[in-house]
């Protein structure tokens, strides 16, 4: 698959120790201050966002096939997750929702509600994407990777946009990239190990929401399983008080609409 190869082509140069540097992208110092103050200014403003609700359009192009939908969404950090994948005349089309230990998963063909303890692949078999319910909820929150362990900074970098790239190494061997445009906004995030890029992640289209820049396109690239996965936001709204029952399923009536949207 193009997209996919691409994709692969893509992570594969983020490894920012192992390639030969091109000559519009040079090597910072060691001792370069940039790197650090980025990180912690993503950390502090990333963690302020502990929950998110909204409504998205979401796109899948993989083995499975090419598909879209309008989904709403709620979530809440570490790994509270309700997804409601709508068809043409808003009707619901599947429910998954997980309180971080269980999950429960409605498919309006049967009627049915399977209910059973979390396990990390339940995104992929529900929906195609190789995401736990805890990196779901960090990537969509512009926070991935927080829940990993700290590491030292190395391999920094600075492109001829002034965006600056960096690793971080922790304890589990494995390795995040990170890279932060001009503004200082994260545009880029990868994950990698021993087997190489697990998945990666670009951010685009930044807009005010409750006074903070936030990311209403995100384009999720995963080289093994060969999907490329992309999350345009409409109406969202940035930490909202959720209450626990959404998390789980007895499907009451539509628990929120999302921003601007009626509940009719």
């Amino acid at each position: 698959m193009k997209r996919a190869a691409l994709a692969l082509a893509a992570a594969l140069l983020l490894q920012i120790g192992c390639r030969t540097l091109p000559s519009q992208v040079v090597r910072l110092a060691a001792d370069d201050p940039r790197p650090q103050a980025l990180l912690a200014g993503w950390t502090a403003r990333a963690g302020e966002l502990r929950s998110l609700r909204g409504s998205a359009r979401v796109s899948l192009d993989g083995a499975r096939g090419a598909s879209f939908a309008r989904q709403l969404l709620a979530l809440e950090r570490p790994a509270r997750l309700r997804v409601e994948v709508l068809g043409l005349l808003s009707q619901r089309i599947a429910v998954l929702a997980t309180d971080g230990e269980r999950f429960d998963l409605y498919r309006s063909e049967s009627g049915a509600v399977e209910s059973g303890e979390i396990r990390p692949s339940v995104l992929w078999e529900v929906a195609g994407v190789p995401l736990t319910p805890e990196e779901a909820v960090g990537v969509l929150l512009g926070a991935p990777g927080m829940q990993r362990p700290e590491g030292e900074i190395s391999g920094a970098v600075e492109s001829a946009d002034a965006a600056v790239r960096f690793e971080i190494r922790g304890s589990d061997r494995h390795w995040q990239v990170l890279e932060f445009d001009a503004r200082q906004l994260l545009s880029g995030y990868q994950l990698a190990g021993p087997e190489g890029p697990l998945f990666q992640v670009g951010y685009h289209d930044y807009r005010e929401v409750a006074g903070t820049r936030f990311a209403h396109r995100v384009e999720l690239d995963f080289p093994f399983s060969e999907v490329h996965a992309e999350v345009r936001f409409g109406g969202v709204e940035l930490n909202p008080v959720l209450p626990e029952s959404i998390f789980r399923l007895e499907l009451p009536e539509r628990v929120f609409s999302p921003p601007g949207e009626s509940s009719e």
